[in-house]
């Protein structure tokens, strides 16, 4: 397994989680939660496959990175990116930090088969 991955992530989905790993660090500092994978998210991935029958993979990211995004903080992915050198509008920071989360969280439904990602 990959030490750059955080449990459940395959790195199918999300490439890249230092900027996830960056705003973790930030957070611990500021004595904030850390978001991460909830079992409500979970269920709500399970919900929309059994409930709504969508069975899309970008319609279920899209309602995941909605979903999570309200647990990002704005000023700290701003600061996240900055740190990586990436000078970004404070509402895409944290919007690209709720996408990493949203992915990591379809990558845990990949494991625990709630959803099938198709490797090439």
């Amino acid at each position: 397994m990959n030490k750059d991955l955080p449990l459940l992530a395959t790195g199918i989905i999300v490439k890249d989680y230092r900027p996830l790993y960056r705003y973790w660090d930030e957070v611990e500092k500021l004595g904030l939660k850390k978001p991460v994978i909830e079992r409500e998210d979970i269920e709500f991935v399970e919900n929309l496959i059994k409930k709504e029958g969508i069975v899309n993979l970008s319609i279920i990211y899209r309602k995941l990175v909605d979903r999570v995004e309200n647990r990002i903080k704005m000023d700290i992915a701003v600061k996240v990116y900055r740190d990586l050198g990436l000078n970004i509008p404070p509402i895409l920071a944290k919007r690209k930090i709720a996408e990493i989360l949203a992915g990591w969280i379809i990558e845990a439904c990949d494991i625990f088969n709630i959803i099938k990602i198709r490797r090439r």
